[in-house]
């Protein structure tokens, strides 16, 4: 029989399937960052490196899953916190693999997309989920929607029949690609008799596209795509423990923070000792103007310098940090502002060794 899923209903399996990614919420550039099934167990959207956003977004869509409502009510719904948080209309974002600034439009025909890849994923998670618990029903009938949208070679593809543990449904369950509208149905053997349908026995070529060739649901691959993230920065940095992508979060908005020319506003770039530390626009531009040596990418270093020191020390109310990165030796001069429970950079610079000796042999800050 023919799983029925319907979007004005509330699918249990669809809304069980999106909520089960709220304690994953992963920043990507580029869809295919994430293993194909890693989608399954975390919510990321290409071109967001903020895990606030990421919430934000997964959580109206869930509620609009539940609430059956539809695209334009739900992009309605979110653009105001889309620009409340300065990703609507044009947008600067980092792409983490060259490092440069690129420009995205966000506008409706990416929200379209990032919906509707949602919801129809969700819901083919819902009916491959009522599909395995028919016991009868073990024939899949693969259907496209046979209009001048469909792409051919999902067309060619309407009508052949498999048993649902053929191989070929590894890599081919719909969706199949951006914007794929194709479905299973679930037969029984007396409903193929009954229809005249017949089991195909031919070997098929794979129709996915490349970032949809994988099984609904089937496996977890987001701790390896975690580790292959890791295993793309400099190997100074992967000595470094990285549980999560926090720490990568954070070099991301520190980049993009350097290249901006926004004022009054502080970047978050790391906790000392539970205590937020920030770098301010003031000190930002002062770096620039007489640092001019570092590099945009370098400034990416500082939350590593903070987690993982070489070296610390304090004097007064200021305290510093060093390590050795890439052949380069780094210091973080950061000073801890009393009674406003927050501690600010004063200074980042290549140094070495008597620069290092230098400072601690200064007078102790007493100011």
């Amino acid at each position: 029989m023919l799983a029925k899923i319907s979007f004005t209903q509330e699918p249990k399996e669809a809304i069980a399937y999106l909520q089960s990614k709220a304690k994953n919420y992963v920043p990507t550039f580029y869809y295919d960052e994430m293993m194909h099934e890693a989608h399954h167990r975390a919510f990321t959207v290409a071109k967001i490196a903020k895990t606030d956003l990421l919430k934000d977004i997964h959580q109206s869509l869930l509620k609009a899953q539940k609430n059956g409502l539809p695209f334009e009510q739900w992009k309605k719904n979110i653009k105001p916190t889309l620009q409340k948080k300065g990703w609507w209309g044009e947008v600067s974002v980092l792409d983490p693999k060259s490092g440069e600034i690129k420009d995205i439009y966000v506008g409706s025909r990416r929200l379209r997309t990032i919906f509707y890849t949602n919801m129809r994923v969700s819901y083919a998670v819902g009916r491959y989920n009522q599909q395995m618990s028919l016991k009868s029903a073990v024939f899949w009938r693969y259907s496209a929607i046979m209009d001048s949208k469909t792409r051919p070679k999902h067309k060619s593809m309407h009508g052949i029949v498999k048993h649902r543990d053929d191989p070929w449904w590894n890599k081919n369950y719909p969706p199949n690609g951006w914007g794929c509208r194709c479905k299973v149905q679930a037969l029984t053997k007396k409903q193929m008799e009954r229809k005249g349908f017949k089991e195909t026995k031919a070997v098929l070529e794979n129709i996915a596209e490349k970032d949809w060739s994988y099984h609904v649901g089937k496996t977890d691959n987001l701790s390896n795509m975690l580790k292959k993230k890791v295993e793309s920065l400099p190997q100074e940095i992967k000595k470094v423990a990285m549980p999560t992508l926090k720490v990568s979060e954070t070099i991301t908005a520190i980049r993009i923070f350097m290249k901006s020319k926004t004022k009054n506003i502080h970047q978050e770039i790391g906790k000392i000792e539970s205590i937020p530390a920030f770098l301010s626009d003031y000190t930002r531009d002062k770096q620039l103007e007489h640092h001019p040596e570092l590099l945009e990418v370098e400034y990416g270093y500082i939350p590593i310098i903070i987690d993982a020191p070489d070296e610390l020390f304090v004097r007064g109310k200021y305290k510093y940090y060093v390590k050795k990165i890439a052949g380069k030796k780094y210091m973080c001069i950061f000073k801890v502002v009393a009674g406003k429970n927050e501690i600010f950079l004063q200074s980042f610079r290549i140094t070495k060794d008597k620069d290092i000796k230098r400072e601690k042999a200064k007078k102790r800050d007493t100011r």
